[in-house]
């Protein structure tokens, strides 16, 4: 509320961190009138990389997890997050050089015949973009541009997913067990492995068998996130 001086009424309107319009209705006995506010976006001020998950990928068709999400975070110059909408650009470099997913390269984004290129709209400060693995290994960097601004995400490593026998080590804890003269003598028999490319972080819960020419032995076991398995 106001009184009027020389027949104008004054208010103060303070903004939040809210852009839009606002409308402000000044009331005085039976009589009233309205006034249009606009509050602009604050301008963009960072933008910074926040999660790939998940950070291995097998190629295609290898049975494994084919596709990361990955999360940038977008703010304004004053912290906050910027406004929902705000578009922001992806490009990538991968293993597939660019290729066409159609010859087997990866690409992010929808398959729009720009498999390198992508964009999305920020909702809540966040703007995401899919990789999807093609059929060669390597490491795969997004970056992404807003206003000028660009943040690089960390390496999201495409594996092959298949276990190769060039990468096939068996190891033993024990070389002699006194078999003779003991029973139950035990020791851990590990073998560890990676496919072609000397990936060993897409063969998790690779099913491995075991067979031995004397004693006994556990038959089977699943490799961990390391690629190794023990019996």
């Amino acid at each position: 509320q106001a009184t009027t001086v020389s027949g104008a009424a004054t208010a103060t309107f303070t903004a939040s961190n809210t852009p839009g319009t606002v409308v402000v209705t000044g009331t005085a006995g039976g009589v009233s009138d309205t006034a249009s506010i606009v509050i602009s976006a604050a301008a963009t001020g960072s933008i910074e990389f926040d999660s790939a998950t998940p950070t291995v990928i097998g190629i295609s068709g290898s049975g494994q997890t084919e596709t990361s999400l990955i999360k940038f975070l977008v703010k304004d110059i004053n912290g906050n997050n910027v406004v929902d909408g705000t578009s922001v650009s992806f490009v990538m470099s991968g293993p597939g050089g660019g290729r066409q997913p159609s010859a087997g390269g990866e690409y992010i984004g929808s398959d729009d015949g720009t498999p390198t290129t992508a964009s999305a709209s920020t909702v809540s400060g966040a703007a995401n973009v899919y990789l999807h693995s093609g059929m060669v290994s390597g490491p795969v960097i997004v970056v992404a541009t807003v206003s000028g601004m660009s943040s690089s995400s960390t390496a999201i490593s495409i594996g092959g997913g298949v276990p190769n026998d060039a990468h096939l080590t068996i190891a033993t804890s024990r070389w002699n067990l006194e078999g003779l003269n003991w029973s139950n003598i035990q020791a851990n028999i590990s073998v560890f492995m990676a496919d072609r490319f000397g990936n060993y972080n897409v063969l998790e819960n690779t099913a491995v068998s075991f067979y031995a020419e004397s004693g006994a032995i556990d038959r089977n076991d699943v490799t961990d996130a390391t690629g190794s398995a023990t019996v």
